[in-house]
């Protein structure tokens, strides 16, 4: 791009008072954001500090429960190529690589749980555990459990990822890890009890972070369409209160007091009438009862995040945009709800 091109570039220049508004409005996004990056580390430091009191410290070879080798309670092989199951449409079968998940299987290779390690380069050591039915490509090693009274793969995976074998190998020039370094490392055996006790807390603090996993890519995609539809002058700005003091001139306005009650309510607001506006989209029938649409918010984990009050209070704020249509059923003549256009 030249310099006379970037000349001929239009800035959109909202009034003074709109930028500050807009400013306020992105930041307190901002910060949503980061306080919800900031949960997901924690609730990660919440799981690893739970490991280390029930079970020690495996780095440190510190644990008040016997060591041994896993390798009789397990069984390792390599994954399978996932050509010729791959499909483009999600499913329930999950295809693991080393580094993770990377696309969705029409069948899968294993129905049980399996603990999966990255076998070369870069991904070599990384772990991790499939809940359910997947499919494991073949640069990954999977480890099954063949004696679940001895071992479960919540814990054997988490156990894994304690212990430095990714640290030992890095240094190689082509580090790799085989099945003998898994199958013959040292582990704490606690009693089973306590392993499945781990896994409850770990499916619940999963499940927590799902949750908030899928607030921050909310708010994240909130952050940008509100900067796009403020700077375009689409953007409702009036909730976001502008004070300041008669003695003030345009000079000092980087001291503008904003009440962020009021900018949480505009971003609490637009969450609820998008999650109610989903809910009803994605429920099947035509006609959708105020007991259906709380049930399909408490499927989905908003009931809980909203509160009752909210969704109602949203819900008919919806009706009166316009966009949300109250009519009766034809079957119980009670209240339902259909989106319009």
């Amino acid at each position: 791009m030249y310099p006379r091109d970037v000349e001929r570039i239009k800035v959109p220049n909202p009034p003074k008072d709109d930028q500050i508004r807009i400013a306020t409005l992105l930041r307190r996004i901002e910060t949503l954001i980061a306080t919800r990056k900031e949960d997901l580390r924690l609730l990660d430091e919440f799981l690893k500090s739970t490991f280390l009191d029930m079970f020690g410290d495996i780095r440190a070879k510190s644990s008040r429960y016997k060591w041994e080798k896993p390798r009789p309670y397990l069984k390792a092989s390599s994954g399978k190529s996932s050509k010729d199951v791959k499909t483009e449409t999600e499913t329930e079968y999950p295809i693991y690589g080393g580094n993770g998940i990377n696309g969705w299987a029409i069948e899968p290779l294993y129905h049980e749980n399996v603990v999966i390690a990255g076998r070369v380069g870069q991904q070599c050591g990384i772990i991790h555990v499939s809940n359910g039915p997947c499919w494991v490509t073949d640069n990954a090693i999977v480890i099954k459990i063949t004696d679940p009274k001895k071992l479960n793969a919540t814990y054997l995976a988490t156990a894994y990822q304690h212990a430095p074998i990714r640290e030992k190998v890095k240094q190689l020039d082509l580090p790799f890890i085989n099945q003998s370094m898994l199958l013959d490392y040292p582990l704490p055996m606690p009693p089973i009890e306590e392993q499945n006790t781990f896994t409850t807390i770990v499916s619940k603090v999963e499940f927590i972070k799902t949750q908030y996993q899928l607030n921050l890519a909310e708010l994240e995609n909130l952050y940008g369409a509100l900067s796009q539809k403020a700077f375009k002058g689409e953007l409702d700005l009036s909730r976001i209160p502008l004070e300041m003091s008669d003695d003030q001139d345009e000079d000092e306005s980087s001291s503008v007091l904003v009440d962020d009650e009021d900018v949480d309510a505009h971003i609490s607001t637009s969450f609820a009438q998008e999650d109610i506006l989903s809910a009803i989209k994605g429920l099947s029938e035509q006609e959708v009862t105020f007991e259906s649409l709380m049930e399909q918010l408490q499927r989905q984990a908003r009931v809980e995040l909203l509160g009752y009050e909210q969704i109602k209070e949203e819900l008919f704020s919806l009706i009166e945009q316009g966009k949300v249509e109250q009519c009766v059923t034809k079957s119980s003549n009670g209240l339902a709800f259909v989106l319009k256009g």
